[in-house]
């Protein structure tokens, strides 16, 4: 289980700003640090993942997952952000993402997620998979308002006939 929910974590993030960085039509220059400390949060989420898997889920190594998680959610928030004021006058990008609820959700039950699991181990765990289950649909309002409009944008192989 702790495996596809690492998986289903770090593809979520990783597949969101791949999509958010194609759809910003001024970034000629990849917002680089932005970007990078997104990588460096998903990059730990491996580690904390074995780290509660070696003994169960105990008050510390479930805490840290959850910190792990809120900060690669922070850190997407802040990547769209710089991407948004990045894209200038295009008003696509920053309408396609509108009010961000599920990322907000998101990070308000991380921080909801690390707490509870300071008190029971298997509720702060009851959160991260329900956050999990929310992003299962993936969002695709980038990909619907903004990219088919970008002529930039990878084509699918039945496009390219």
């Amino acid at each position: 289980m702790e495996l596809g929910h690492r998986s289903v974590e770090s593809a979520q993030h990783t597949g969101d700003s791949l999509n958010l960085v194609t759809a910003c039509e001024r970034c000629r220059i990849l917002p680089t640090p932005a970007f990078l400390h997104l990588l460096f949060w998903l990059s730990l989420v491996p580690f904390v993942t074995a780290w509660m898997g070696q003994g169960g889920p105990a008050t510390a190594p479930v805490a840290a997952y959850g910190a792990v998680l809120f900060m690669c959610a922070l850190s997407y928030a802040l990547l769209e952000h710089r991407l948004v004021r990045m894209s200038g006058t295009n008003p696509a990008l920053a309408h396609a993402i509108g009010r961000d609820r599920k990322g907000r959700f998101s990070l308000l039950a991380y921080g909801c997620g690390i707490a509870l699991g300071f008190v029971q181990p298997w509720l702060g765990l009851a959160v991260y998979v329900a956050v999990a289950i929310v992003w299962f649909v993936p969002d695709s309002r980038i990909e619907k308002e903004v990219l088919p409009n970008n002529p930039a944008r990878c084509k699918s192989p039945s496009e390219n006939r």
